[in-house]
């Protein structure tokens, strides 16, 4: 039904990456990784583990010329790990993040000009993804955690990669960000549609935690996402701090095989 996966730097992270790698594989997931220079590539990839989604840039934004052409330099060096772990998919935002969050150079306002500037980059980064057999996505942020960052809306992402429309660029939609930052859920996971999207991600809000509170209705999100006639990656991204094996267990029964024959959940 979908393609299920974590990520790996958020499931008990005090455990060494490895024995977390392992984790993920032996329950069937594949495995997200954010920034993976630095990693042993060979000792990753020698797990046999499926490799879900990895930063596919490290600098730059989308709106500002000079900035652009680094993000678009960036994704390419980014290329030969991405190769090297079999072609995951590579994860796009609309600026590169300082390690707290906000934008590393915040844009407080975009104009018709920088959205032009945005549509050209992502365009770019979609021929360069055919050219060599990997595909962005780009990933809607919230204004809370991600401050400064341009075009983060799930509505601005859902335009721009429609109006790209290009199998190399697709939305990686984050069910956390949207609703953190104030967005119907529902209403995004209908525009999506059955193939706008390459992943889901999901967490609960806005502790980014999963299960959380359990203030989303993820039973609703997969019942939507059958709906709209999505089969792509669903990937939790949130944090599981203890008890990783029956978390996971939860989150495979709730969208794993069968997923699409389970009735209609109530407040659908």
């Amino acid at each position: 039904m979908f393609d299920l996966s974590a990520s790996v730097s958020m499931v008990e992270p005090h455990r060494p990456l490895l024995e977390r790698v392992r984790m993920l594989d032996t329950a069937g997931l594949g495995v997200g990784l954010w920034d993976p220079r630095g990693l042993d590539l060979d000792a990753v990839a020698g797990t046999g583990a499926r490799i879900s989604i990895m930063n596919g840039f490290t600098t730059g934004n989308l709106v500002h010329k000079a900035a652009a052409d680094a993000m678009v330099a960036s994704a390419e060096a980014m290329i030969p790990i991405a190769l090297r772990l079999g072609t995951p998919l590579m994860n796009l935002h609309g600026a590169e993040l300082t390690a707290e969050g906000p934008a590393a150079v915040p844009v407080t306002e975009v104009d018709a000009a920088m959205t032009e500037t945005a549509y050209a980059t992502l365009a770019r980064l979609a021929e360069l993804g055919e050219a060599h057999g990997v595909v962005f996505g780009l990933e809607n942020l919230n204004p809370f955690d991600h401050p400064g960052v341009p075009l983060a809306r799930a509505e601005q992402v859902v335009e721009l990669v429609r109006r790209v429309d290009h199998p190399h660029l697709r939305m990686n939609f984050d069910v956390y960000h949207a609703a953190r930052g104030g967005e119907e859920v529902a209403g995004v996971i209908r525009e999506l549609g059955a193939d706008l999207a390459v992943e889901v991600q999901l967490a609960d809000s806005p502790s980014r935690e999963w299960p959380g509170g359990r203030l989303l209705d993820f039973p609703a999100v997969r019942d939507g996402l059958v709906e709209a006639g999505y089969r792509g990656s669903v990937a939790l991204e949130g944090w599981i701090r203890a008890d990783a094996e029956a978390t996971l267990g939860e989150f495979v029964t709730l969208f794993g095989p069968g997923a699409d024959q389970r009735p209609p959940h109530e407040g659908r």
